[in-house]
């Protein structure tokens, strides 16, 4: 039996809750390979009897949070330091929550730095915040970076909170205008190293004080409790203690991921519905014919399937034109899953809430939060996603602002590999 399986799949995503005082616990199944494909987080796979299936969940876990700094008492937080005078009144717009932010402006000092007090951690754990830079060209205090030298470094020191220091990331201004640098993003880093760290925003090239200007909010650093368990079931039995499950199905079930700590749990699950082999038939083929004969019909079951050799042309089968011989008549069945409902194959889905790896991005293209534009000839930039996912992305020509004219080139934006 030759068997093509196709999918209709749906993209899902768990998001870690930004603002959490409390533990609490988070997982999702990314991704499962069948046959070579990945497919991303399926609520059903349907497969033939004998394959295998690979599992890969996310242990976003049952965080500790060591620190949620929000900024919202209108100061920099207890134990942390600054030599840039941060601003707390939100001189720059709302903040992504409409909460109290972090500013950088006008410095007292230069470089500019903001440094935590040090920190406990493991390489299992994370420091998430948001940030965004100023717009290159307005006034101050909100006069945003554009050379490639003038953004922030994400920094961290084991030594003390003098450094020295050493970059974890750090954020190229793209020009300055940017959407995905100069609007609200959240960034997540993996903690580098073991053991009591300082962590540290760092901005050590400017045009000057009333210049190149940034803001942070919702500053976390949490770490996987050390009494955490994951683990992968199939019909309730376990199958794996890691992020990722292999199982070869004989028969219909869930396969589930738990994440578990200090009695909080989280969990995942795909239905994987096993196609048995079935029993493959023809009619309306004799076992042999003379030349002279007409062209029989045939039909095939289960189906849907083809008829493939000689003197076969769809599901006909002509004997003068197979000829003299003994022949070979082959039925296929295919095996095809659709979206029950529509009835469409959906190859690939894109809105654009996570980075599938277009490329082209840069000063003309970008993906980031919907902005409206003012002021732009023609249309104007529109202010919300109309895609029915909640996340605000998309891609788009200077999102938020007015394309440049006299162009001596074209852009392009490029699409990942679609495996059709």
């Amino acid at each position: 039996m030759k068997r093509i399986v196709f999918f209709t799949f749906f993209l899902l995503s768990i998001i870690l809750p930004r603002f959490i005082h409390a533990q609490q616990c988070n997982l999702s199944i990314d991704t499962v390979i069948y046959n070579g494909d990945i497919f991303i987080t399926p609520d059903t796979i349907k497969v033939c009897l004998g394959d295998q299936l690979t599992f890969s969940y996310t242990n976003a876990g049952c965080p500790v949070f060591m620190m949620n700094n929000n900024f919202n008492n209108g100061n920099i937080g207890t134990g942390w330091s600054s030599n840039a005078s941060p601003m707390f009144n939100n001189p720059c717009g709302p903040g992504v929550d409409g909460t109290t932010y972090l500013w950088i402006g006008p410095a007292t000092s230069f470089p500019r730095r903001l440094t935590t007090i040090g920190f406990q951690v493991t390489t299992q754990c994370q420091i998430c915040f948001d940030m965004k830079y100023a717009t290159q060209g307005y006034s101050s205090p909100c006069e945003g970076p554009d050379e490639s030298t003038e953004g922030v470094h994400l920094q961290y020191s084991t030594a003390g909170p003098n450094g020295p220091w050493i970059d974890i990331n750090y954020w190229n201004p793209n020009g300055g205008n940017d959407p995905n640098l100069t609007t609200w993003k959240n960034y997540c880093e993996n903690v580098p190293v073991n053991g009591t760290v300082w962590f540290s925003w760092y901005q050590d090239v400017t045009s000057g004080n009333d210049y190149d200007h940034w803001g942070l909010d919702n500053v976390e650093i949490f770490c996987p409790p050390p009494n955490q368990t994951i683990a992968g079931y199939f019909q309730g039995n376990q199958v794996s203690n890691t992020n990722t499950a292999t199982i070869t199905p004989q028969s219909s079930g869930y396969f589930t991921a738990i994440v578990s700590a200090n009695q909080l749990y989280a969990k995942d699950s795909v239905y994987v519905s096993v196609y048995p082999s079935p029993n493959l038939t023809i009619s309306g083929l004799n076992n042999s014919y003379c030349v002279t004969d007409p062209q029989a019909t045939l039909t095939g079951s289960p189906t849907p399937g083809v008829f493939s050799g000689p003197g076969v042309s769809g599901n006909n089968f002509n004997p003068s034109l197979a000829g003299v011989g003994n022949h070979v008549i082959t039925y296929h069945h295919y095996y095809v899953t659709t979206n029950s409902a529509t009835g469409y194959l959906t190859l690939f889905n894109d809105e654009f809430s996570t980075n599938k790896g277009w490329t082209g991005y840069g000063t003309q293209w970008s993906r980031g939060p919907a902005v409206a534009s003012t002021g732009c000839s023609g249309s104007q930039d529109p202010s919300i996603d109309n895609t029915p996912t909640p996340d605000n992305y998309i891609i788009g020509n200077w999102l938020g602002g007015c394309y440049q004219n006299n162009m001596n080139q074209t852009y392009w934006l490029t699409s990942p590999v679609i495996n059709c």
